[in-house]
């Protein structure tokens, strides 16, 4: 992670028949042959929750300007995926991603990911994205069982999405108690904490 190289997303979610397969099978054959020679293109990752259904598919950017380019394409390519896996498609969302790191052993299908919810006075998110860089990802990286983290930042809302992949539960639930301080400082900070998610890793590619 580098301080001032924001990068962007886009998050489609989805629900219907979760069918872990199938939707890599749609991300090979249809969506990454559909975005990935588009500028700024930097990868897809994609979690679902197998209870409720749930998948998200997010596609990541250089700049906002590659963000903005690739809606026409991403919105023909989530029709024709979604007709394919017979699901239905519950929002599409765009963020910041100021904060992203990925440690050496990467992000693998079916690894634990560990989602908190937090909301912010959006003028001051500056503020709470430097405090995340500096203080809590040096701690996430230290953490038994890391693999990665990621900072998702709505700037209107002040909505911000906290995503970090674990070896397993037992790794995940220790970073979790690990991270209870900085949550603590946070909450100091303004921080309203929403709600804490699991999911599991679907498909990983960074390029």
């Amino acid at each position: 992670m580098t301080m001032g190289a924001v990068m962007y997303s886009r998050e489609t979610t989805t629900q219907g028949s979760y069918d872990p397969a199938a939707l890599v099978e749609q991300i090979n054959n249809t969506i990454l042959p559909g975005i990935s020679h588009r500028n700024g293109f930097r990868g897809i990752n994609v979690s679902g929750d197998p209870s409720t259904g749930t998948a998200w598919i997010l596609t990541n950017w250089d700049t906002v300007e590659d963000l903005v380019a690739s809606r026409q394409d991403a919105d023909q390519l989530r029709r024709q995926a979604t007709q394919a896996l017979g699901g239905t498609v519950l929002g599409v969302r765009e963020w910041d991603l100021p904060v992203v790191h990925v440690s050496d052993r990467p992000p693998t299908p079916g690894l634990p990911i560990n989602v908190n919810r937090h909301f912010y006075d959006p003028t001051q998110l500056h503020e709470v994205v430097s405090f995340f860089a500096w203080v809590a990802e040096p701690m996430y990286r230290s953490s038994p069982g890391y693999r990665s983290v990621r900072m998702l930042v709505d700037r209107t809302t002040g909505e911000v999405l906290v995503g970090s992949v674990w070896d397993d539960e037992a790794s995940l639930e220790e970073g979790f108690s690990r991270l209870e301080p900085i949550r603590d400082r946070a909450v100091e900070k303004g921080m309203k904490f929403v709600e804490r998610t699991r999911r599991e890793v679907i498909f990983y590619l960074a390029q």
